[in-house]
This record gives C-alpha cells, structure tokens and sequence, in this order.
C-alpha cells in the first residue's frame, strides 16, 4: 500500500473522509466542517500551490478538446492559485459551453468574471484589452438578454460605454452604443423608441465616420426596428432593405437572418404577403444552419403568428407547438410566452375555450416572468374577448380595463386592438358612452393602416358595432366593404369573417335580404376555410333567423342544426364554468331549444 493510499485509509477509518463508489480512487470529507478547518489550516501559499497543482492535474490527464466540460472547475482552481490569465481563459470557456448549453445565467456570470479580469489590465496589452473587453461585454449582455435580464443587460451596455470612452476607441464606442440602441428599439420593459432612435442616428453617424459597413447595416437594421413599432412601415422596409443589401454584400449570415426575421412584419403590414413569408423562411434556414436556437424559436413563432394572421391555423399550430417545445428545451421565457400566446389565440378560434383559457393564462404570467409585455398584453386580450364571447362581459372587462391603462402605444405596436375588444365588451354591458370613448381612441391608432396587425379590421369592427347600436345601419356597410376590399389584395384572414358577418346583420336591418344572404354565405365560406368555430356559429344563426324571417323553413333548420353541431362542440371542450353561461345566450338558447 503506498504511502498516499495508507493515509486515506487512516483518514477514512477515523470517519474523516469518506470513499466514493466509482472507477477511480475518489474520496469526499464526510463533514463539511471538516473540510473547511483542514483547508483553513494551510498556509496561503500552501493552498495556492495545492490548487495550482490539481488545475495542472485536470490539464495533464485530460486532452484540451475535453477540457471545455472542466473548465468552471479549472477556472475556481486557477483563481485561487492567483494565476489571472488561466482563470480568464477557462472562465470564457466555461461562458461559452454555457451559451451553447441555454444556461445564459451562467454564460453571464463567466463572463462577467473574464471582464473583471482583462479590466485589471495584468493579463493583456492595452491595444489588446480593448478588443477582448467588447467581445466579452457584447456576450455577457447577450446571455442576460437571453435569460430575461433586461436592467442588468442595460448595467453592461452602460458599463461598456463608459470602458469604451475611457479606452478613446471609437470601434468599441460604436459598438456600446448599437448595443444600447438595440435594447430600447425591441419591445421590453426598456423599449423607449425616441431613445432609441437618438442613439441610432449618432450610431450611423458614427459608422460612417469609421467606414464600419457591419456596424452601419446593423444601425439601419434597428431604425428598421423602431419605425416599425412607430407605425411606419414602408419606411421600415426602406432601412431594412438598405441593411439587408449592405448584409449581403458582405457576407453576413447572422446579420442577414436578423434583417430578414423583422422585416417579415413589415412586409405583412404592407399586404406583401409572399415577401413576409419568403424573408420568414430564408431566415429559418439560416438560424438552423448558424445553429442559433434562440432566434429559430422566435422566427417559428413569428411564422406561426403570421400565419394565423394569414388564416392557416394547421401550420400556424406546428410551428407554435414546435417554437414552445424548442424554448422550453433551452429555457427562453420569452419565446415560451410568444409561442402560447399564438396557441392560445388558435385554440380560441378553433373554439377550444378550456385550452384556450389555460394557455392564455399561463402566457400571462410568462410574459410577466419574461418581460415581454406585447404577449402578455396579447393574452389579457382574447381571453376578455372570449369571456365576452360566453356571456361574461364583466368578467373580461374586470380582466382587461385595468391593464389598458398600464401600456402604451410604444409598449404593444397594437394597442387598438385591445381598446376594440374592450368597447365590444362594454358594448355587451350596455354602456354605449364607454364603448363610444374608447372607439374613439382606438381610431387614432398610428397602426391602423397595418393590415398584418389586426388594428384596421377591429377598429372597423368596432365603429361598425357602434353604428349598429345607434341603428345607423346605413353607415356600416360602406366603411366594411371597403376594407373587405382592401383585405381582397392580400391573403391575410384573421377577423375577417367577423367584419362580413357586422355586414349581413347591417343589410339584413336595412332590408336587403338578397344582399344580406349572399354576404353571409361568403361570411360562412370564409369562417369554414380557415376553422374558425368562434364566428361560424354565430354567422349560422343569422343566416338561419334571415331564412325564417324570409319563410325558407327547411333552409332555415339545416343551417341551425350546423349551427348545434358546432355550438355543441364548444360546449364540450369548454370550461365547466363556461357553460352555463354560455347556454344562457339568448342566440345559443334559441339554437338549442329550436334544432
């Protein structure tokens, strides 16, 4: 027995230490106290030397291609050894396998440790710390974005800044400033589009001045950002394909796909339907190839949104299933929140309300978790909107008034929408004032003319239902034919059939029965081409109130015997405390007791 192996034997028969059950000689203090009285008995030098000599172990026993998965280890072991230049390159290691891995946290916290390193400037030329300083800063901030850390990102970009001005390199200063830009541009707690759009112009001003082209791609690309979220969209499209053609010129993959991710919204806005999607799917392609799961899962969701919008709920629910699987896989809150809010919205329009009630109530509270407050905002909405849809009007007022006071425009780039689905609440209640008010409000929308946002047609909706409870008939069909008009030239669907539906009831009121019918069976075509359950049974019940009225009594049963089928449908997959007031519907009574 060798000498080593006679003194653990010692240690262990006096229960000191105790012996690990594996394939090499493993020991472990048996008490925490213990260890921490014989560690504190070395003397500095001792401990240094002892933890230098295990890193050296780890090194000489292990190839340097395995060494990444010690490297946490090795970094503790060299920072006590008080060798700075090891502990910094196994730190960033260490940050970069945690990046790989989805542990942002982590990723953050090593990289944080290397910064504190190479600031001390004992380890690297000052020409060279500049140059490892933004690196590192750029990565630490990525992984706090990441991991949902949006103040402290702000912290780094700041402190980088400030590192940057000291240094006197105006590469480095460029770069702080489009980090910070950035993280006011995108829609988080820290969006402040004015801001934002004041750092971009010095930004450019300054990529230019250095003859940055990367740099001035990226600036263009954020101005893209930002005008899209004032409500600009072709102004948008001008600085994204500026970005994109000085991206391509250069070669940049990631950059590209960035660019083509969020221009895909403004090419929706516009009615390009075939450019939104052609951007979407370049970009898909190229996150899967960058292997950037992050940005596959909001590309995936942003695609399934987009095609909700665009009326095709069967791959709307791929790739929002898809996205959620992959953002719980690498834990992003944020792209969870994304992809349950798009569920949420298809469950409902499939008229799967106990699915549609969980999962909106559960993006609620990952969109607090997560800071993302469009989905958040997004979530409050169609769950009033389908509590108003059972007969609960209150209670979706109780869920969403509140919370409209809370966001502004810059805070959800679809505020209108939410103010409409509130008025047609108040609208349910009786209170015409209120509803009136907040039409009103939601007509100023600077989002209106964006037609992939929904604001348009609610807002239509919503002037439509107003006029229709002052009995001014007359004044709703021209302003719907309109914009079913405009919506003719795109392929977007989403609430479509609701505005054809406010139509046939105006007709039906002013008589023109003929006119009426044949708006609600394009109402009816519509609602059954892209699934949507929620509008089609009520489109069903005015066609067949329309075909009694008009004494086409067998006509009149069929269509309400379709309209039980689907009501029936809702009833079964609905919450146990939707249903009764859900049956207590005088248009659902009337189904019920009349099919």
């Amino acid at each position: 027995m060798t000498d080593l192996s006679l003194q653990l034997s010692q240690l262990e028969f006096a229960q000191l230490v105790r012996h690990l059950a594996e394939e090499e000689p493993a020991y472990i203090f048996k008490h925490v106290l213990t260890q921490d009285a014989a560690y504190q008995s070395l003397l500095q030098k001792q401990r240094r030397e002892i933890h230098r000599d295990v890193a050296r172990a780890y090194e000489a026993i292990y190839e340097d291609s395995c060494l990444d998965d010690y490297a946490a280890i090795l970094a503790q072991h060299y920072a006590a050894a008080g060798d700075e230049a090891k502990t910094r390159d196994y730190a960033i290691r260490a940050a970069e396998l945690a990046l790989r891995t989805n542990a942002n946290a982590e990723a953050a916290m090593y990289f944080g440790r290397a910064i504190e390193i190479v600031k001390r400037g004992r380890v690297e030329t000052f020409a060279k710390r500049a140059t490892s300083l933004l690196s590192l800063y750029l990565k630490r901030g990525r992984a706090l974005e990441l991991c949902g850390q949006y103040f402290d990102a702000l912290s780094n970009y700041t402190e980088m800044y400030s590192v940057a001005r000291e240094s006197k390199d105006r590469v480095f200063e460029l770069a702080a400033m489009m980090a910070r830009a950035t993280l006011h541009a995108t829609p988080t707690r820290l969006q402040n589009l004015e801001l934002g759009r004041t750092l971009l112009d010095g930004a450019l001003a300054l990529a230019r001045e250095v003859k940055d082209r990367a740099a001035e791609s990226k600036a263009l690309w954020n101005l893209m950002i930002i005008e899209y979220f004032s409500g600009h969209p072709a102004q948008s499209v001008e600085y994204g394909e500026q970005a994109l053609g000085i991206a391509r010129e250069l070669n940049l993959p990631e950059q590209i796909a960035y660019i083509l991710n969020d221009i895909s919204r403004n090419y929706a806005a516009l009615g390009r339907v075939e450019d939104a999607l052609g951007a979407l799917s370049q970009a898909r392609e190229l996150w899967k190839s960058l292997g950037n799961l992050p940005m596959l899962v909001d590309n995936l969701g942003t695609s399934a949104d987009n095609a909700v919008s665009f009326g095709n709920y069967a791959q709307a629910l791929l790739w929002a299933e898809e996205s959620h699987r992959l953002s719980i896989q690498i834990g992003n809150l944020w792209n969870q929140a994304y992809s349950q809010w798009v569920l949420g919205s298809i469950y409902y329009e499939q008229g799967r309300f106990k699915q549609a009630v969980e999962t909106l109530t559960a993006t609620m509270q990952m969109g607090d978790e997560s800071g993302f407050v469009v989905a958040t905002w997004a979530a409050r909405v169609i769950l009033a909107w389908l509590y108003g849809s059972v007969g609960l009007a209150t209670r979706g007022i109780t869920l969403l008034a509140p919370f409209v006071d809370q966001v502004r425009p810059v805070d959800v780039p679809f505020k209108a929408w939410g103010l409409g689905v509130l008025a047609l609440l108040y609208l349910q209640t009786g209170n015409l004032a209120q509803a009136e008010t907040l039409v009103a409000e939601a007509s100023r929308d600077p989002k209106r003319e964006d037609l992939a946002n929904m604001v348009a047609i609610i807002v239509t909706l919503c002037e439509g239902s107003v006029a229709m409870a002052h009995r001014q008939y007359e004044q709703v069909e021209p302003s719907a034919r309109a914009l079913l008009q405009q919506y003719e030239s795109t392929k977007i669907h989403i609430y479509k059939a609701d505005l054809m539906l406010l139509t046939a009831r105006a007709l039906h009121a002013l008589g023109k029965i003929d006119a009426a019918r044949a708006m609600l069976a394009q109402a009816k075509t519509e609602a059954e081409t892209v699934g949507t359950r929620r509008v089609l049974w009520e489109i069903l019940a005015e066609w067949s109130n329309l075909e009694t009225e008009s004494g086409n009594a067998v006509v009149a049963q069929t269509l309400r015997t379709q309209a039980r089928e689907i009501v029936d449908f809702i009833l079964e997959h609905a919450p146990d405390d939707l249903r009764e007031p859900f049956l207590n519907l005088p248009r659902v009574r009337q189904i019920m007791e009349q099919s």
